[in-house]
Order: C-alpha cells, then structure tokens, then sequence
C-alpha cells in the first residue's frame, strides 16, 4: 500500500501550488488509479520539497533519485534529471529542503507512486 513505510513525509511544509501544477497527493492519487506498472500519457507538473535524497545528482549520469512531499502523500524522482532536462553536474544539486517542481510522466511502479522520465522545471536550489 502506498505510504505505509515513509512515516517522516508529514513534517514537511505544504509548498505552493501554481496555476497549472499539481500537489504531491493529487499526483499519488492519479498513480493510485492505474495498474502496477503503468504510466499516464500525460505530462504533469508536480510541486513538493524534497524530503529524501535516496541517490545524489550523479555527474557520470546526470540524474538523481529522490523522494518530494506536499506532507500529505510522497513521490519518488526516479533517476529525475536537472533544469530543464539538463544532465545533474554535483551532487548538491538536490538538497533535503528543495522545494521543486518536477515535470514528468506518473508511474504506479510496484505499488510506489513515481515520476517517470522527469526533469526539474523549477527549484530554490540556489546550485543550479
């Protein structure tokens, strides 16, 4: 079931939602409605801070796996690139504390809420 091992995503504050962006739980719940492993048509915007770096912004890669929240729900960036699709080129380029906007495809990948494909469209990283 989708939260049951990340208890620590509530302490993070609810970022603000743009016009045209979506929060963190609206993104869980659009992963929650399709099959194991599949991924929308769609292209989504989705807004949260980052609240766990489970790989750094990898320069041999140029990508970064890390987890967003709104405090409600969570999402995994998986292998997320940087700006604008630019490849990572440090590893502080994703801090805990990052609010992000990350654009891309939604996975319901094993049950686990993803972005699939995505890329960062905006951060307060001042690294980038």
């Amino acid at each position: 079931a989708f939260n049951e091992a990340f208890s620590d995503f509530k302490v993070c504050p609810e970022p603000d939602i743009a016009v045209g962006q979506i929060s963190v739980s609206e993104a869980e719940s659009i992963c929650r409605a399709l099959e194991n492993k599949a991924t929308t048509s769609e292209t989504y915007d989705i807004v949260g801070v980052v609240n766990s770096v489970d790989e750094a912004a990898n320069p041999s890669f140029g990508n970064a796996t890390f987890r967003i929240t709104d405090g409600k729900s969570f999402l995994i960036a998986f292998r997320c690139k940087g700006m604008d699709g630019a490849r990572f080129t440090n590893a502080n380029q994703v801090q805990l504390g990052d609010t992000v906007v990350v654009t891309g495809k939604l996975q319901n990948y094993n049950y686990t809420p993803e972005v699939s494909g995505g890329y960062l469209s905006d951060s307060t990283n001042p690294n980038l």
